[in-house]
């Protein structure tokens, strides 16, 4: 691979972060095009070589490191295995400077861009806004904020707050609508935390 990798090393981080185990051999016939990927595996590929899916499957010439986009980062879409499959999570509308990211401490390879589904945090966030999460702050216990949930194929964003109990609650800005659920630190520990969000885009 263009990392350096042998194609058992290439097929052991894959299977780390894909739906299924891929064996030397099958990622083999796909790097001598004997074989194409399923199209899951594209996104697979994707995080893993942190190229677009589009670029691997051969759509367009654009790897991403053209001069012209050379001070940017156009976070991709994640491609992110839970228990019904894999879940391709993100949207691509903005690009970001790489010093801006740099002054928040943010890594180009751990953001997930995510457009709210919903009104459950307005105002906050509106449904159509855009986010962007920090997938390396998964650490809810250790500052109240608002994070990215993954429960059962859908992304909650949430705020995560301790109790007096040293339980936590979690809960929406619209809690009327979305009813606080509190859970015990054990329960949080269980729970597919995706990241903080760090940026709302606001759309008026």
């Amino acid at each position: 691979s263009a990392e350096g990798w042998t194609v058992e090393e290439t097929a052991r981080r894959l299977s780390l972060i894909s739906s299924e185990s891929i064996s030397p051999s099958r990622y083999g016939n796909w790097e001598q095009q004997i074989r194409i990927p399923k199209l899951e595996q594209y996104f697979e590929l994707a995080a893993l070589f942190k190229k677009s899916p589009a670029y691997l499957a051969g759509f367009t010439d654009d790897d991403g490191t053209a001069p012209e986009t050379a001070m940017y980062c156009v976070p991709k879409p994640s491609a992110i295995p839970t228990e019904a499959g894999v879940l391709d999570v993100g949207d691509d509308a903005l690009a970001f400077r790489l010093t801006f990211l740099e002054a928040l401490d943010l890594e180009r390879d751990k953001l997930l861009p995510f457009a709210a589904t919903d009104d459950s945090m307005r105002p906050l966030i509106h449904e159509g806004d855009r986010v962007l999460i920090d997938r390396k702050s998964t650490n809810a216990e250790a500052k109240d904020d608002v994070f990215a949930l993954l429960i059962k194929g859908r992304i909650w964003l949430r705020w995560i707050r301790q109790d007096l109990e040293g339980g936590f609650t979690i809960q929406a800005e619209d809690r009327d609508g979305y009813p606080d659920q509190h859970v015990t630190a054990e329960k949080l520990a269980t729970l597919q935390i995706l990241g903080r969000v760090k940026k709302i885009s606001h759309i008026r």
